[in-house]
């Protein structure tokens, strides 16, 4: 009877052993320069295969429950004077495009940047695709963020942002998505561009912006702080909404989420 009692008590110790989950924190740096390469980039989600995907040049993509984005972390891409263009279409639905991406519990630290010398930027969520697509140049998505730096530098290239005949779609040149707080200071968007061009069209529900800050319902959010610059540098800046229902429209945006 007393060895029983001895082999139920490593049983539960070693059960309670197994449920313990330990934090990890990562830097982690990564790079893609096709300035040198004198072609386009071109990332394309198309057709219903691409359901529930996520294409990016650079992918951070931590457990949310736990991990963190640790001091000097930093994605980059290196643009020169090629164009850079994102198409969601054709029913993707479901589905994450972005060229830096960060997924994590805690953002400690990180910096995002898009640099071109004279590309031209474009985003296109059109052909009929599918809801609850994302698409975007910079993308974080965390509970907690300290500090994060989001840049795209290219003034001497267009911006071009396409929504066309798309339902619950988002689409934001840079974009985070917290679910709990920012720090009071450290949290900043900005974007140099030649000129710039929105475009709404035929669209429902659709969410667009040049930098954007979103925060579910708000309810779980308990504050913070964000700076949001968003510079033409001598070209024009238009925003055109055509035949759109409950679309949102902005060059910075702060706020729930629309759809």
């Amino acid at each position: 009877m007393k060895q029983l009692k001895k082999t139920v008590v490593i049983i539960m110790a070693n059960l309670c052993l197994s449920s313990v989950v330990l934090a990890d924190s990562w830097q982690i740096m990564q790079e893609v320069d096709v300035s040198n390469v004198g072609a386009d980039t071109t990332l394309r989600q198309t057709n219903s295969s691409d359901n529930n995907s996520v294409q990016t040049l650079n992918n951070i993509n931590l457990n949310t429950s736990y991990s963190t984005i640790n001091t000097g972390s930093n994605q980059t891409v290196k643009l020169g004077g090629n164009t850079l263009t994102l198409t969601q279409d054709a029913g993707t639905s479901k589905s994450k495009q972005a060229v830096n991406r960060a997924v994590a519990k805690t953002v400690t630290d990180l910096t995002q940047v898009l640099e071109a010398s004279a590309g031209d930027i474009r985003l296109n969520q059109t052909g009929s695709a599918g809801n609850d697509n994302t698409q975007a140049i910079n993308e974080v998505n965390a509970d907690s963020i300290n500090r994060l730096r989001q840049k795209i530098v290219a003034p001497n290239g267009s911006l071009v942002s396409n929504q066309n005949n798309v339902e619950k779609n988002i689409q934001a040149s840079n974009l985070i998505t917290v679910g709990r707080s920012l720090s009071a200071n450290g949290v900043e968007q900005k974007i140099l561009i030649k000129e710039a061009t929105f475009n709404q069209q035929s669209s429902s529900q659709t969410f667009q912006a040049g930098n954007a800050l979103l925060m579910g319902d708000g309810s779980g959010v308990t504050g913070g702080g964000i700076t949001q610059n968003f510079t033409v540098n001598g070209g024009a800046l238009n925003l055109n909404q055509n035949q759109a229902s409950g679309a949102y429209q902005s060059v910075n945006y702060s706020g729930v989420t629309t759809q």
